[in-house]
C-alpha cells in the first residue's frame, strides 16, 4: 500500500498497519489446518478446551477468535458506562449484528472477553465451535476469584494449573501457545489473572 512505498516509518504508515492488524484480529481463516483441540464439558466451568492430541511445550494448540472487538474511547477502560464501540468480522453478517439474539448481547458473553490492549478487548462467539482452528475462547482458568478471601490462593493456584497461555501473533491474531506439555486428551488450562475475575465478581 502506498503509505509503506513512500515512508514506512511514516504516520500514515503506521496508521494503515494498525488498521491492517485490526483487521487481521477480528478474522477467521477458512481452511486451517489446526486440528489439535476440540470442546467439551469441563470440570472447571461450563465448556473447556481439550487436546486431540499430544501437545508440545511451545506448540500452538488453536487461535483465539476475533468474532467482535471492542475498543473503549478513554482511560476508563472497560469501567460500567463507559463508552465503546464494536467491530464485528467478516463472517458477523449485519443482520446478526443489529439482533437482539446477538452473542454480545448475551448475559454471558463477557465469559469469552480477553484484553488485548489497554482499550481493546477480543470476544469469542460460543456459538461457533464448528471450526477446531479457532476454539481458544473455550481455554478456562484453573481457579478463580469470587470473594475477597479466594483473591490471594488466586495466582498460586491459576499458575500452577495452567499448561498454556494466549499469545498475541504478530499483532494480527491471538493464539493458545502451550507452556508445557499436554497430553491428548487433557484440558487445556490459561491463567487469566486476578483482574480478570475481580471485574466479573464486582471486587
Amino acid at each position: 500500500r502506498k503509505p509503506f512505498v513512500d515512508d514506512p516509518a511514516s504516520d500514515a504508515a503506521t496508521a494503515e498497519a494498525l488498521r491492517v492488524k485490526m483487521r487481521l484480529l477480528r478474522t477467521r481463516f477458512d481452511g486451517l489446518q489446526l486440528r489439535r483441540c476440540e470442546a467439551r464439558p469441563s470440570t472447571y466451568h461450563g465448556r473447556g478446551l481439550f487436546a486431540t492430541r499430544d501437545i508440545g511445550k511451545g506448540e500452538l494448540c488453536t487461535l483465539y477468535p476475533g468474532d467482535a472487538l471492542l475498543l473503549w474511547t478513554d482511560d476508563a477502560a472497560r469501567t460500567a458506562g463507559a463508552e465503546l464501540n464494536a467491530l464485528f468480522g467478516d463472517h458477523v453478517s449485519t443482520d446478526e449484528q443489529a439482533s437482539s439474539t446477538l452473542f454480545l448481547r448475551g448475559p454471558g458473553a463477557r465469559d469469552y472477553e480477553v484484553p488485548a490492549a489497554a482499550r481493546l478487548s477480543i470476544v469469542g462467539d460460543p456459538a461457533r465451535d464448528g471450526d477446531d482452528a479457532y476454539l481458544g475462547h473455550y481455554a478456562n482458568d484453573g481457579a478463580s476469584v469470587v470473594d475477597p478471601a479466594s483473591r490471594d490462593a488466586y495466582a498460586a493456584a491459576s499458575t500452577a494449573a495452567a499448561n498454556a497461555e494466549h499469545v498475541t501473533i504478530e499483532g494480527a491474531q491471538l493464539g493458545t501457545v502451550a507452556t508445557r506439555d499436554i497430553r491428548s486428551g487433557d484440558e487445556i488450562l490459561v491463567s487469566y489473572g486476578e483482574g480478570y475475575w475481580c471485574s466479573r465478581a464486582g471486587l
